[in-house]
């Protein structure tokens, strides 16, 4: 191999490796990464993952939509969220066996059905 070609193939190289540099995003411009993508997710896409508690009702206050419920580990409070399940609040009785379908919101559990013979002695099915 020449002199030449010693000195030609790196410089090749170098121009076609700092014009892939060329080619960066500027800061501020949108970016089709990957990683881009899903800190730009919505968060009513992010899925809410619902809990069941079974337990006895202990307090109930239709007006306020909010119940606890005790069960072998200790009381739970919880928010009622819905039409539905504040109805079915209102024909909660302390000392029955129900069951809340809830979930987790800014560190509150909040109800979102009720479960159970609401109005009877009946427990959760």
């Amino acid at each position: 191999m020449s002199a030449l070609g010693l000195f030609l193939v790196p410089a090749v190289l170098l121009a076609f490796a700092t014009a892939g540099f060329a080619q960066a995003i500027p800061p501020g411009q949108p970016s089709d990464s990957p990683e881009k993508k899903s800190e730009a997710t919505p968060k009513w896409k992010e899925k809410i993952w619902t809990r069941r508690l079974d337990g006895k009702l202990v307090a109930v206050d239709p007006k306020a939509g909010t119940l606890r419920v005790k069960t072998m580990n200790g009381e739970t409070s919880f928010t009622v969220e819905g039409n539905a399940a504040k109805v079915r609040l209102g024909r909660a009785k302390v000392g029955q066996a129900i069951g809340v379908i809830y979930y987790e919101k800014d560190g509150k559990l909040i109800a979102k059905d009720l479960k159970g013979g609401l109005g009877t002695n009946e427990g959760p099915k």
